[in-house]
């Protein structure tokens, strides 16, 4: 599985100021497409992270949602410190990262999908309802048995830069 982005370093990380697609996933679902737009919320916090709407879907019509998100990079890891929510065909889910020296303790865990990342040797590890359905080496994912949800999942993780909170604490600060 391959994620990118469709536009330059530059525009990825400013936020979106006008709705377009800023990434594309080569899938078994298909093509996932990244749809990034300004968010509906108008609260000072809102504004003054500039906080986004995040829409990823595939050909099939499934429809992964992040109504309050915000441009890679520092604005969104302050958004999924505090922890944040979205939708999957229309049911709720929310994120959680946890961080910390031991290796054991840091995950990013997606409640409402059941979809836990860990890290794993080298790599990353993907978990649905407690088996193992992906691994990530090389930054390439492999997928197996996986559903729509944890294939959508990987591609918000991928896109969000999600791996920043299974790395070592200490490596970050260097």
């Amino acid at each position: 599985m391959n994620v990118t982005r469709t536009v330059k370093l530059g525009k990825w990380r400013d936020p979106a100021e006008e709705e377009g697609v800023y990434g594309e996933a080569a899938t078994p679902l298909g093509n996932v497409v990244l749809v990034r737009s300004a968010a509906v919320r108008s609260d000072p916090v809102s504004a003054a992270e500039r906080h986004e709407r995040w829409t990823l879907t595939t050909p099939a019509g499934h429809i992964m949602d992040m109504p309050d998100f915000g441009a890679p990079g520092v604005v969104s890891r302050r958004i999924l410190k505090r922890g944040t929510f979205g939708s999957f065909n229309g049911g709720h889910f929310e994120i959680e990262v946890t961080s910390a020296l031991i290796r054991s303790s840091r995950n990013v865990a997606m409640k409402g999908l059941s979809v836990d990342f860990t890290p794993h040797g080298l790599g990353v590890e993907l978990c649905e309802d407690g088996r193992r359905v992906g691994l990530r080496r090389s930054g390439i994912w492999r997928l197996e048995g996986a559903s729509v949800g944890a294939t959508l999942s990987v591609c918000l993780f991928e896109w969000a830069e999600m791996s920043y909170f299974l790395r070592t604490p200490l490596i970050r600060a260097l």
